[in-house]
């Protein structure tokens, strides 16, 4: 499935003379030649004063790892996939929009589209957009059509649609960060501290979000507690954040697991 998703995010969508690419490039322009798999799952932008003090903080979640974490595949979804692609390549249907395309499918086959939704209108931490439709076949299977935005303009360069099972926190993912300070872990011995040793031997300054970075709620609570931009700097010389309590590393993560 990694080759899956990979090609999906090289898949090239072609130019139009009024879209921005020109100035500003295209996804998949951009994306030829990475590699992704070794690219870290978090994405980070951050301002900071020359002490450290952080004036603007900004994380995306690579698509990559997203899709490899919270989409797969069977042998229903294999099984789907090939029939579209066969319908989508009868000659009745070459002129037609993938978005026709997927609809005509749904409708031989008396498969129910549920739900749409195009990332873009709404806020989340994805690296890319995508055009998700949830459906459901005439056996009960649920499954999702996804395309990947390719281009450079939000209204056109889409990607050719996949068919995925997506995981049951596909769109809480879609904004969910994690940060927090492993600071005391050295004195962690290996095979002897458990974890109901952790709060007493780690440093225990955590945060999540779950609407992409707006709001940081410390250590699970909406209450108020520390507050992120106090207890955290950035270091520039070694590009990493650390905790100014402790001095312990701090680590940004978004929901890779589940």
């Amino acid at each position: 499935m990694r080759n899956d998703i990979n090609e999906m995010l090289k898949e090239k969508t072609g130019t139009h003379f009024l879209d921005s690419g020109g100035a500003y490039g295209r996804h998949w322009e951009k994306n030829q030649g990475r590699d992704f798999e070794k690219e870290d799952a978090c994405i980070i932008d951050v301002q900071a004063n020359e002490d450290g003090t952080i004036k603007g903080l900004y994380i995306m979640f690579n698509l990559y790892h997203f899709l490899k974490a919270h989409t797969d595949t069977d042998e229903i979804t294999e099984f789907l996939q090939k029939k579209f692609d066969e319908f989508a390549g009868r000659d009745e249907n070459s002129d037609d929009t993938w978005e026709d395309t997927q609809n005509k499918f749904c409708k031989e086959y008396n498969i129910d589209a549920k739900h749409s939704y195009y990332t873009y209108n709404f806020e989340n931490i994805l690296s890319q957009d995508i055009i998700v439709v949830e459906c459901e076949d005439e056996e009960g299977e649920d499954f999702i059509f996804l395309r990947i935005h390719q281009g450079c303009d939000a209204r056109g360069g889409f990607g050719s649609p996949k068919i995925f099972r997506k995981s049951e926190y596909f769109e809480i993912a879609m904004n969910e960060i994690s940060i927090g300070c492993i600071g005391g872990s050295e004195r962690m011995t290996a095979g002897v501290d458990g974890l109901f040793d952790m709060p007493a031997t780690y440093c225990q300054n955590n945060w999540t979000s779950d609407d992409g970075g707006y709001n940081w709620y410390y250590d699970g609570s909406t209450e108020d507690g520390k507050d992120l931009f106090d207890t955290i700097r950035y270091e520039e010389e070694t590009k990493k954040f650390y905790c100014r309590d402790c001095g312990g590393e701090v680590y940004i993560s978004a929901m890779e697991s589940y």
